[in-house]
């Protein structure tokens, strides 16, 4: 069993810190935690109903691996931050939800042909599916309905 207690008071300063440039409303409540025994550099998860009411309106725990965590450098740790909070979304109706990483790869593909080319042949999949997907419900859209009931005997 793993050993999960709070995370320091610099992680959650670290956090929240972040959290401001990412435009999280102040209303969606995290809880911190520090798990050494973690293989993930970081965890985020999002409480159901019950469990936030139980823990007073916290919507998603971050548990960090602080040891790992701790011997990165400050550029390290923001990009870590970063990838973590990006994925929290509230909709219109102040729903707060997790999004999922859209985009992985291997670490040699991206040493050998660079981000900026990775991430464009990436978005180009997306929207050559996309356009795909649109033409698909397009032509469903215009072709002839089906006659539902019984074929008339002849």
């Amino acid at each position: 069993m793993s050993k999960v207690s709070e995370a320091s008071e610099d992680i959650s300063d670290l956090f929240e810190s972040y959290r401001k440039e990412i435009n999280i409303p102040m209303f969606v409540e995290f809880r911190y935690l520090n798990c050494p025994t973690q293989k993930q550099i970081y965890k985020i998860g999002k409480l159901n109903s019950t469990l936030q009411l139980i823990t007073n309106g916290v919507n998603c725990t971050i548990t960090i691996n602080e040891e790992v965590f701790d011997k990165l450098s400050d550029q390290q740790k923001k990009i870590l931050v970063s990838e973590c909070l990006t994925g929290v979304k509230v909709n219109d109706s102040d729903v707060v939800s997790l999004e999922a990483h859209s985009f992985t790869t291997h670490p040699s593909v991206l040493k050998k042909f660079g981000h900026v080319d990775v991430i464009e042949t990436k978005e180009t999949v997306e929207l050559i599916y996309k356009q795909m997907k649109d033409k698909a419900d397009e032509a469903k859209a215009n072709s002839e309905p089906k006659k539902r009931g019984r074929q008339k005997r002849t």
